[in-house]
């Protein structure tokens, strides 16, 4: 899931700005400035409890039987993003930033949504700027946490009958 959440968050990131987007901990050649890293900094499984416990008979998979059991566990973990914008020129740098904390404030709130991934909260920006030798790396960037829905299934195939007892999450 976590792939595909950096995929989701790149590809929205690059749309709404126009700006690439690598990852902070790569071994690749740096992109032209302007441009934005991310760094996964924080991984929160449990965040929002022991997750939504579910059983039902789907439809078998096998041909010569009618149902499975199925139970599944619907989770919402959370994670933390560090962003920060590249740039040889400090309002650039600024200006690029702000675009990268609005799409995570408002603007792709929605896109990020129909992929069930939520932004619960967009950080403060703030001055990363480095200096290089005799040169200064400005950079500006910010933290987003988000959550986003996991499910873990496990099936038990060529069910004839099967008794359970409700109680308890199952």
């Amino acid at each position: 899931m976590i792939g595909k959440l950096k995929n989701k968050i790149v590809s929205g990131l690059y749309s709404y700005t126009g700006l690439k987007v690598v990852d902070t901990d790569n071994n690749h050649n740096r992109p032209e400035r302007p441009f934005y890293s991310y760094k996964i900094t924080q991984i929160k499984t449990n965040a929002n409890g022991e997750g939504n416990y579910s059983a039902d008979f789907p439809e078998s998979l096998e041909s010569d039987f009618k149902y499975d059991y199925r139970e599944k566990v619907e989770l919402q973990p959370q994670v933390v993003i560090s962003f920060n914008c590249y740039s040889d020129d400090i309002a650039e740098c600024m200006d690029k930033t702000y675009l990268a904390w609005d799409y995570f404030k408002h603007g792709g709130n929605d896109l990020l949504a129909l992929d069930n991934i939520i932004v619960v909260r967009t950080e403060e920006i703030t001055d990363r700027t480095v200096v290089l030798g005799d040169r200064y790396e400005y950079r500006y960037g910010f933290d987003v946490e988000l959550r986003f829905l996991h499910e873990i299934e496990r099936r038990r195939e060529t069910i004839e009958e099967y008794e359970f007892k409700r109680g308890n999450n199952i």
